[in-house]
């Protein structure tokens, strides 16, 4: 085609589109369906190995209806993994019947959505324990009627949500969903550089708990026991409503002056509210023995020495960050 029958063509292309403005007709463009997908990540970041975990609400906001309405969710790393844990649908406005695979990849038939139509559910999944970077899981909507990544391009009847949840590899981290309770524990040898371990064992479900002991900012503890500490600083954060959590510190020996006994150490409790708690510088606040058991009424610790090392097991009823002193 040379360069004149271009111009000719081009020409008519516009005075085409000229006419089509003028009779209120617009040109086919792909439009947004008015649908919403919220996932909360349960929690931010969690460790390799443990479980991500997402609320989630998905919601029809415009006044059309989305026909044969399908729901998909797909870890990147895991496609076909059947969810650790799923809640099943809550409808807030009395929703369709819903037919939900969830062995295997979570696939939901949710029927016809009208509009305004949410429903609500809790899905988890388990994180390779190689997984770094961020763990991703699509949550993909569609219509029965075709999908943007079909022929009907110009429908807009699919959206596409992507949550990535971090993954952190640090021994000093440990996170992630816990379901029916669990064991939270940051690893590696105690030493210079890993001054304290610690581990949180939880009874509630579906909470997220996140252990970070080596962090490095310390809390504003100002009273005069913080001026003689042990070990390093470590955050325990457990939403929910715990009777009592369960906290593990081992903690490198050679941060513990000699001549000090374990009857001598206490834990540093610095709460989310900024109060500071001292325990086991009083009567009773001394388990007997923590293994199993949370105390009668009130928290305690006990205190131990395993080889050159401390430990102090706590029953605790606050989040909040912990140390030993003396």
């Amino acid at each position: 085609m040379n360069r004149s029958r271009i111009r000719r063509f081009l020409g008519l292309t516009a005075v085409a589109a000229l006419t089509l403005a003028a009779l209120g007709i617009a040109p086919a463009a792909a439009k947004t369906p008015d649908w919403s997908i919220v996932a909360t990540r349960l929690p931010v970041t969690v460790a390799p190995g443990k479980a991500a975990g997402y609320s989630v609400v998905v919601e029809n906001k415009g006044t059309s209806t989305i026909n044969r309405a399908k729901l998909t969710v797909t870890p990147t790393s895991t496609p076909n993994a059947t969810p650790a844990y799923f809640s099943g649908l809550s409808w807030s406005t009395g929703g369709p019947e819903t037919s939900c695979t969830s062995t295997g990849k979570l696939i939901c038939e949710l029927g016809t959505m009208a509009a305004g139509n949410k429903f609500t559910f809790v899905v988890a999944y388990d994180v390779p324990a190689n997984e770094s970077g961020t763990f991703d899981v699509t949550f993909f909507l569609e219509a029965g009627t075709g999908n943007v990544t079909g022929k009907n391009k110009s429908r807009g009847d699919a959206l596409e949500v992507i949550s990535k949840t971090g993954v952190n590899n640090s021994q000093n981290f440990s996170a992630g969903f816990a379901i029916d309770g669990g064991s939270y524990a940051t690893t590696g040898d105690l030493g210079r550089n890993n001054k304290q371990t610690s581990q949180a064992d939880v009874t509630d479900e579906l909470v997220t708990v996140t252990v970070e002991d080596g962090i490095s900012s310390d809390p504003n503890c100002t009273i005069d026991a913080c001026n003689d500490v042990i070990g390093e600083w470590t955050r325990l954060t457990v939403p929910g409503n715990q009777d009592y959590i369960k906290v593990t510190l081992n903690i490198w020996g050679h941060t513990v002056p000699g001549g000090v006994q374990p009857n001598d150490i206490v834990l540093l409790h610095v709460l989310d509210d900024g109060t500071i708690d001292v325990i086991g510088d009083v009567a009773g606040e001394r388990c007997a023995s923590p293994a199993t058991e949370p105390p009668a009424s009130g928290e305690c610790i006990l205190v131990t020495k395993v080889g050159s090392n401390y430990r102090i097991v706590a029953w605790l009823l606050h989040n909040g960050t912990l140390r030993g002193g003396f």
